[in-house]
């Protein structure tokens, strides 16, 4: 790794957080921030904005403190050592509480590892729903924070880096990089990247935030690694889904680190791919992310990870037969990943195609994989949508069981309940009261709600609600026109209004008319 050499000549590491730029000065966490921002502290940032990931060399700064000693209160310029406790930053990624924005990738660390959906950024919040909705699944586990891919590293179990680069080269989809990339790394910036790459896969708050650090880490080492830049754009597209960053805050840094990654090797593949998500999903970009996705596919043609990534927005859009090509696709060429087999078979299965055969492939997930929770919520939401309450209890249930998050636990044990004493009646009413709570907390956007109003024969309650969704960015709203609950619907000008809105949104030309599809296809959600 690239350092700068220390007085007897051993190297020192980059120093890659506050808390250890603080350490190593010996003072507090929001002194240093001072100097930075008002003496000029030698202190670095990765792309991702101004408030991203931070490092500092210790030679620059023992050197910035010698010039600055007249001025900063009783210090020893000759004394500049680091301060008791600190060692250097080795591969474990050290995580830190600061109040902060400065230090948000380490105090995400600190939350619990449940798995999210997607929060939705809010332009106008409404007083009474001010709170960025949290993540949980429900019975419709959206499909335009798809799939993404807890893909990756399914047949892969590292401890450390340099198993990452045993496994890598049987697991295109895990390194996420071409093979055409413009720069050389050290072996040094390689094992981080590796490393980062592992904890990216594991998608969760800790792990992503470990991810932030070994990128970190590996820029520091090689400030022209590209594949380093595209993997923490990557991050940040999954970090309002695992990790409570609100998207409107992930995606910026997402294309600024794509975009860095880009500039230095225009041919790598992975930075056109994190691009491209960042574009969908925070923008409601089509024709820019359609466009990012298809070069990521020129260049890296065998990349399962894009086809994946590429199938989830296509699915957002309801483009059956191109969304089913590229699943199935990125399933040819990871044919061992747990999360691309299950998310082909829900692609299948919400499509109407293959649709037994796609169930029993889940069913056979939820049976011999006791702890991945995707397969029994996209057995759920399919459940639901079908009418099979008893199974849809008993799926949600599960997938509770093994998530263990709040929200999720709650709706599982009223499901239960009322299905228990009151059958169908009785569960659809605790569904519907679930919904109207989880709005009026600011946790539902109010697209289930709508949904809720519309089973209830309630279409204009069900507008009221579909606009607040909208409002609010929610990315189910792209396809709503598709779902079997607005038929008849696109006639009525409060409705066309609205669908004319989601395609300007999405940067679309105006449709002539939009009308449902024949088929039942539902507008569900599901885990990267």
């Amino acid at each position: 790794m690239a350092s700068l050499p220390t007085e007897n000549a051993k190297p020192v590491k980059a120093l890659v957080s506050w808390k250890e730029i603080a350490a190593f000065l010996g003072r507090a966490e929001r002194t240093v921030k001072r100097w930075e921002r008002e003496r000029g502290l030698p202190v670095h940032r990765v792309p991702g904005g101004e408030r991203g990931s931070v490092y500092a060399y210790p030679r620059e700064l023992a050197d910035w403190l010698k010039g600055k000693s007249d001025e900063l209160e009783a210090y020893d310029p000759a004394r500049i050592e680091p301060a008791a406790g600190y060692s250097g930053l080795d591969t474990e990624a050290r995580e830190e509480s600061s109040a902060s924005q400065d230090d948000w990738a380490h105090r995400i660390a600190e939350r619990p590892s449940r798995v999210k959906t997607q929060r939705v950024s809010e332009p106008a919040r409404n007083p009474a729903h001010g709170k960025t909705p949290p993540v949980r699944f429900r019975r419709e586990w959206i499909a335009a924070v798809v799939l993404l891919a807890v893909t990756g590293l399914a047949g892969v179990s590292l401890v450390h880096a340099r198993h990452a680069r045993q496994a890598a080269s049987s697991a295109s989809s895990v390194a996420g990089a071409s093979q055409n990339s413009a720069d050389t790394p050290s072996h040094r910036a390689e094992e981080f990247y590796l490393q980062g790459r592992y904890e990216w896969n594991l998608r969760t708050a800790e792990s992503l935030a470990k991810a932030i650090d070994a990128y970190t880490q590996a820029i520091v080492a090689d400030p022209a690694y590209a594949q380093a830049y595209a993997g923490l754009a990557e991050v940040y597209d999954l970090l309002p889904e695992f990790g409570g960053m609100d998207r409107s805050e992930a995606s910026p840094r997402a294309k600024a680190a794509a975009d860095k990654a880009i500039e230095l090797d225009p041919e790598l593949a992975a930075g056109h791919r994190a691009k491209a998500f960042a574009l969908f999903y925070g923008d409601w970009d089509v024709p820019g992310s359609d466009a990012e996705f298809r070069r990521a596919l020129a260049l890296a043609p065998n990349e399962a990870e894009t086809h994946h990534w590429y199938a989830t927005t296509l699915y957002s859009r309801q483009e059956r037969g191109e969304a089913l090509a590229q699943i199935d696709e990125a399933l040819r060429l990871a044919p061992t990943s747990f999360a691309t087999i299950a998310d082909a078979a829900f692609l299948h299965a919400s499509f109407n195609d293959r649709r037994e055969a796609s169930v029993k492939t889940l069913r056979e997930l939820a049976r011999t994989q006791a702890n991945f929770v995707e397969a029994n919520r996209y057995l759920a939401s399919l459940d639901f949508e079908d009418g099979d309450y008893a199974d849809y209890v008993a799926d949600l249930r599960r997938a509770a069981s093994i998530s263990r998050d709040p929200d999720e636990l709650s709706l599982a044990t009223s499901a239960e309940k009322a299905w228990t004493h009151g059958g169908a009646p009785q569960l659809l009413s605790a569904v519907f009261r679930f919904d109207k709570q989880a709005y009026a907390q600011g946790t539902e956007t109010g697209f289930l709600l709508g949904k809720d109003f519309l089973r209830l024969g309630d279409p204009g309650r069900a507008l009221q609600a579909f606009n607040s969704a909208l409002v609010r960015n929610d990315i189910r709203m792209m396809v709503l026109h598709n779902c079997d609950c607005v038929a008849g619907l696109s006639s009525n000008p409060g409705y066309r209004d609205l669908f004319l809105r989601v395609r300007e949104r999405m940067k679309l030309p105006p449709a002539d008319k939009v009308e449902p599809p024949a088929t039942n296809q539902q507008v569900s959600t599901l885990s990267h």
